[in-house]
This record gives C-alpha cells, structure tokens and sequence, in this order.
C-alpha cells in the first residue's frame, strides 16, 4: 500500500478545524482566543486555572477565563509570541481539559472534540 494513497479515507470524515488566528493586543503582545460553551446554561462557578505540569521554561504566558453569559465563556491566551509554541499549547490545553472535567461536554468554538483538548 502507497503511504501516500489516502482515496481509502472519505474525505467527509477528515476534518480541518483551524487554530484561532492571533491578534496583535499591544506592547509586545499576542492574543488567542476560543469561545466556549457549555451545559448547564449558568454562571460559571468553581473555575481554577490548572497548575502547569514540568518545566515550561521561560514562558511569558497570561490565561485568562472570562464568562460572558450563561453557559458561555471566552478562554484568551496572551503570549509574546504571535504563534503559540509547545509549552504555550500545552497549558492553553490543560486550561480546555480542566474546563471539560468541570462541565463534561463542552463546545470550543462549535466544535464537540477541538483538537485543542488533545495537545497536553
């Protein structure tokens, strides 16, 4: 079997989710951020941000949780860096898991599985 033949897979199964594009926030700053919702439709209550696991390095990262209404929330990630990098992602996904296990099902950006829950 070619390793480059994929005619095997349906091409309606494969999805493209894309990364959040950053914005420039200003002295030096780069925002990214992801809408999320989640059930029940309330005031979220009980958010922590998780303790980063091993050694980040020299990340210069702010997180920031912020309801917007009932059942909705805005996760926004400030880095240095335009892109996100390994350690960045890696939080900004711990940051979407501990979300996941405080709701069970959330919706990141009208996705069910983001990849984003996947890169810690």
């Amino acid at each position: 079997m070619d390793s480059n033949d994929f005619s095997m897979y349906e091409l309606l199964q494969i999805r493209a989710i894309p990364f959040p594009q950053p914005k420039e926030y200003g002295g030096g700053w780069w925002c990214v951020s992801w809408n999320v919702e989640f059930t029940p439709r309330e005031i979220p209550h009980g958010l922590r941000l998780p303790a980063p696991v091993g050694d980040m390095g020299d990340v210069a990262l702010i997180v920031a949780v912020l309801p917007r209404d009932p059942g909705r929330i805005t996760v926004e990630v400030l880095s240095r860096h335009e892109r996100l990098f390994g350690e960045e992602v890696a939080y900004a996904s711990m940051v979407m898991q501990s979300l996941r296990d405080l709701y069970h099902e959330i919706i990141i950006d009208g996705y069910n599985d983001h990849p984003i829950l996947h890169m810690s």
